[in-house]
């Protein structure tokens, strides 16, 4: 720290008489440059490492905020997927419907017979939307 002290003196002393160094400055300075090299290139590696390092700290925040996008756009993306088959499905039905000279009703099976004997299914539709079941000892008609 002496030196560049020294160095620096001799220089901004001299700044406006002349351009040329006397042999004095000239071995100052010859001494102080390795010094100062140094202390400038381990500068500049701190600092570098410095702002590497916090520029994977904000890479790190925006990794994880763009890992949750995703994820949130594939939920999305599967449910636009179901909204389309259903469509499909739905479109389906509706020109089987068209088909069938007989009224038709829409229903969802809600259970199935678990035994697998009589391989029967349970509707949500009954009597009250218009279904009418012949008498039946095994079905009531207050389906």
């Amino acid at each position: 720290m002496v030196f560049i002290f020294i160095a620096l003196l001799l220089i901004s002393s001299n700044l406006g008489e002349r351009r040329t160094w006397n042999p004095a400055e000239q071995i100052i300075i010859e001494i102080t440059a390795p010094i100062q090299r140094l202390i400038t290139q381990t500068v500049n590696a701190i600092e570098g490492i410095w702002l590497k390092y916090f520029a994977l700290v904000h890479l790190r925040g925006e990794n994880v905020r763009l890992q949750s996008e995703i994820n949130a756009l594939r939920m999305e993306n599967a449910q636009y997927r179901e909204l389309v088959a259903t469509n499909e499905r739905l479109q389906k039905l509706l020109k089987f419907k068209k088909t069938i000279n007989w009224p038709v009703l829409a229903a969802q099976v809600i259970g199935r017979d678990p035994s697998g004997w009589f391989e029967s299914v349970i509707i949500d539709k009954g009597t009250n939307s218009g279904l009418w079941f012949p008498s039946h000892p095994i079905m009531p008609r207050s389906c």
